[in-house]
């Protein structure tokens, strides 16, 4: 699992962060747009940073788990801080913000990716531009004509699917709503599993959620970025500095 979150990081970091900065509107005749250049860039810049402490927060709580575990097995009572806090309490709490948290800086983002490919497709903008604008949820689909499916094709379907579920998983924490944990040890293989619910059992919540989440986020930024750089080149609307 951090091998995977490791590989989308790396790539996210060569395809999203480096190529933001590598490519851009052509400041003498498209000044306007140099701001939406800048927001993307400072979010993906945001993300990387935070995909860093999510991958030590994750580390330190599977850790803790595993040991947690073991004790349950031995008969030993759990230790607490110098102010009387369950160490474990604390590395899971500390991981459930952080997961509720990246889907907030990763709507953003992609927020503010498609503001950027509304202008390389000509189209005006506003402060209530947003990607759920270009997401039919009814059909899973992003909608006809939309800018976007231009610039996903043949990934657009999976992009909107994906997108419906962070969003309503993004939503759940906007609204206040608690969080649950769920783990195991398997003592044959030695191997940990935790996983984070977002959500109240009683009312609405996610499924259990490993860091596979992230990854996929991260996966889909690529994607999304990787291919909105493509069009704007096409287009002749976004140049490189190194060229």
């Amino acid at each position: 699992m951090l091998q995977k979150f490791d590989k989308a990081f790396r790539e996210f970091e060569q395809e999203v962060y480096s190529k933001l900065r590598e490519y851009h509107f052509d400041a003498n005749i498209e000044l306007d747009n140099l701001d939406l250049q800048i927001q993307a860039q400072c979010l993906a810049e945001d993300i990387g940073y935070f995909s860093m402490i999510m991958r030590e927060l994750y580390k330190e709580a599977l850790d803790e788990v595993s040991k947690k575990m073991d004790r349950s097995v031995a008969g030993q009572k759990d230790p607490k801080d110098a102010l009387g806090r369950d160490f474990i309490a604390l590395s899971l709490g500390k991981l459930g913000v952080a997961y509720k948290s990246f889907y907030f800086l990763i709507r953003a983002f992609h927020d503010v990716m498609y503001k950027l490919i509304l202008r390389l497709h000509n189209q005006n903008i506003g402060s209530n531009s947003s990607m759920n604008s270009a997401i039919d949820s009814t059909n899973n689909t992003i909608k006809h004509n939309n800018p976007v499916q231009y610039v996903l094709k043949e990934k657009s379907t999976a992009y909107a699917e994906w997108f419906i579920v962070m969003r309503k998983r993004r939503n759940l924490s906007k609204n206040g709503i608690g969080i649950g944990y769920s783990m195991g040890k398997n003592y044959i293989d030695n191997e940990t599993t935790l996983a984070i619910v977002i959500g109240n059992p009683t009312r609405n919540q996610s499924p259990p959620l490993s860091l596979d989440e992230f990854t996929q986020a991260l996966e889909m930024s690529i994607e999304l970025t990787k291919s909105s750089i493509l069009y704007g080149i096409e287009k002749k609307r976004l140049i490189s500095y190194s060229k």
